[in-house]
């Protein structure tokens, strides 16, 4: 099998002509070539058809391969088919070899020994003989020349095509020319012309601005004619004659590729008119009569309106004035480019306000004004009803050089004026005693006393943001109640000291809980204890009593005016009567341990202490006097021990 292979590969294999074979002399289309050398003991005929045979017998032997390759593994195929190509002919230096040739060994197995086969075999499927292959060279050059003919024949007559159409430019518009408002796309200069002429008859100019009087945007102020001022063309074709010389007539494919139009107003003085009539026309119009005309005004802020309650801003005014040879100018110009219409507001003629109702400089200081002038607070002052609006506020608010502006000082001087009328700490009260005696009392350190400075502050912040609802004022110390003029602001639930009896009374909601005897101030030294109405300052258990000559340690301290106040006296026996005037304290109330404990109980930070005399004491000759409550306070300076807790 192997051998017979060799011998097919040596049988496809081209080979350089023989010396000494002999060429067939005639050749069929399709038909092989084969170069033989003549053996010793064969004709060549005879070779020949060995030759013929053989490659006839080649497809058959290549489809028996395939099926061989089929059954047999990869590699062994691989190498059979590679091992033929490894194989090179042989060569004679003194032959030649032919492109598209193999050459046959000699001396192959199977072969006579004495031969020598040439065989030569065009590439291809089917080989062609050397005459065919000149004879479709031929025809694809005769192919070639025919093309570049066309393609020349064609470039020459679109170059005069183009050239042909640019000429007809030379004498016609380009598409989408407008002369004077006047489409003359493709027409000659005499047609358009006619076009020109025929739309002048019968022409008007409408002329709008703002309406005298109103200043009404939009307004018809007058009609210019073609007859009222004897409008007419002059020499129309010579200046369209000289547009169209104008145009680049070899670029004409452009504005016939584009769709813009091409807008042309003849400039030449083409359109003539009487300029004096135009001008009589003008000034018959309202608009143009000097009562007509009005200034332009600014936007401002108005004054401050106690009907409206709010700063408003005062329109500008559009004026009507109109300088009118700037609108003869407008109208000649107009009337030249044959235009239909004109609007003096679009053309700038009107003098315009430099500020609009809508300018910074004008909302910014009026919203903020009109914010502070929303604010409405409905206070409770200590009872009493009070009502902040824009009536009083519009009195601090002011606007000047585009800033509004918050008078700092009309706020704290209106919370001081509250204070001072509602305020009831340190101002004397009708209190009725247990006995039922109405006594006029002052109230050096209690009531309602109004924080200014802190409601200030707070109330202007509250101002700025534009705030409303109902607040009560910020208050440095309270009353029981709230009282209005003919309400006592001590309540029901008090402390009530008889000085003069030396007898105490406890009140909660109106009823006694508890009542006992004490001992007050030493009248005949004048440390008596003071009258008027009071509030517990703060309570303590386990306080030291400090002054100068003594210091005494108590179980229950509850101070209601400066350093006097109500304490437990455990070295104290008897309470009540007359004590007080001889061997009194040094102005404190002194209690029996067992009601300083209760009371302690019972009274809290604000809890009212009311303390009087039925008849003032007699201070005996040196004594000091008995020290003013209002002064005491307004002191600040101590009038008996100083108290301090337990450290």
């Amino acid at each position: 099998m192997e051998k017979d292979r060799e011998k097919d590969h040596v049988k496809k294999a081209l080979g350089e002509e023989q010396p000494g074979i002999k060429e067939p002399e005639t050749k069929e289309p399709g038909e092989r070539e084969f170069g033989t050398k003549e053996p010793k003991n064969r004709e060549p005929e005879k070779r020949e058809s060995r030759i013929k045979e053989s490659l006839e017998r080649e497809p058959e032997k290549r489809k028996l391969e395939k099926r061989e390759a089929g059954t047999k593994e990869p590699k062994n195929r691989e190498a059979e088919i590679k091992e033929p190509q490894k194989r090179e002919p042989v060569k004679r230096d003194s032959e030649k070899r032919e492109p598209g040739k193999r050459i046959l060994k000699e001396n192959e197995p199977g072969e006579d020994e004495s031969e020598t086969i040439r065989m030569t075999r065009p590439e291809g499927p089917n080989p062609e003989p050397a005459e065919m292959s000149r004879e479709r060279k031929g025809r694809k050059s005769r192919k070639k020349g025919i093309c570049i003919g066309v393609l020349a024949f064609v470039t020459v007559a679109a170059v005069v095509v183009y050239i042909g159409i640019g000429v007809f430019y030379q004498t016609h518009f380009f598409p989408g020319t407008i002369v004077n408002n006047v489409d003359v796309s493709g027409l000659d200069v005499s047609r358009a012309a006619e076009l020109l002429d025929a739309v002048i008859q019968g022409y008007s100019l409408e002329v709008t601005g703002r309406e005298p009087g109103t200043a009404r945007s939009g307004a018809v102020l007058g009609t210019v004619t073609s007859d009222a001022v004897k409008l007419a063309y002059t020499d129309s074709e010579g200046e369209l004659a000289q547009l169209v010389k104008d145009q680049k007539w070899l670029l004409w494919i452009g504005p016939c590729l584009s769709k813009k139009q091409n807008l042309v107003t003849m400039e030449r003085g083409s359109a003539v008119f009487d300029s004096q009539l135009l001008r009589d026309t003008v000034n018959g119009w309202a608009a143009c009569q000097p009562e007509n005309m009005v200034p332009a005004k600014d936007a401002y802020i108005d004054e401050f309106s106690r009907e409206s309650l709010v700063y408003e801003i005062v329109p500008e005014t559009e004026g009507t004035q109109l300088d009118v040879e700037q609108l003869l100018s407008l109208l000649s110009e107009s009337l030249r480019n044959v235009e239909t219409t004109l609007d003096l507001e679009e053309a700038g003629l009107y003098a315009e306000p430099a500020v609009r109702r809508d300018d910074v400089s004008l909302t910014a200081p009026v919203e903020t004004a009109n914010r502070w002038l929303g604010t409405r607070i409905d206070y409770d002052w200590n009872g009493n009803e009070v009502v902040l609006d824009a009536e009083t506020i519009c009195d601090w608010v002011t606007i000047e050089n585009g800033e509004a502006s918050l008078d700092e000082d009309a706020v704290s001087a209106f919370v001081k004026s509250c204070a001072r009328k509602y305020d009831t700490y340190g101002k004397k009260k009708s209190f009725v005693t247990t006995q039922g005696a109405t006594l006029k009392l002052t109230s050096a350190s209690y009531g309602w006393r109004t924080d200014t400075e802190t409601e200030s502050r707070e109330l202007l912040e509250l101002i700025r943001q534009g705030n409303s609802g109902s607040r009560e004022p910020v208050y440095s110390h309270k009353g029981m109640i709230k009282v209005t003029d003919s309400v006592n602001d001590v309540g029901d639930t008090y402390v009530e000291a008889n000085l003069t009896a030396q007898h105490l009374y406890l009140y909660k909601d109106g009823e006694v809980v508890l009542e006992t005897d004490f001992v007050s101030g030493k009248i005949s030294n004048g440390n008596g204890t003071p009258e008027g109405i009071f509030g517990i300052t703060y309570k303590t258990t386990d306080a030291v009593l400090r002054g100068q000559n003594y210091e005494t340690p108590v179980k229950y301290w509850m101070p209601f005016y400066g350093n006097y106040g109500m304490h437990d006296a455990n070295w104290r026996r008897d309470f009540g009567g007359d004590i007080y005037i001889n061997n009194g304290s040094h102005g404190c109330i002194n209690l029996p341990p067992s009601m300083a404990e209760q009371i302690y109980q019972y009274v809290y930070t604000g809890f009212p202490v009311v303390c009087y005399y039925y008849e003032q004491p007699v201070v005996p000759d040196g004594a000091e006097e008995l020290p003013d409550p209002e002064i005491a306070a307004q002191a600040g300076n101590p009038v008996d021990v100083q108290p301090a807790p337990e450290q």
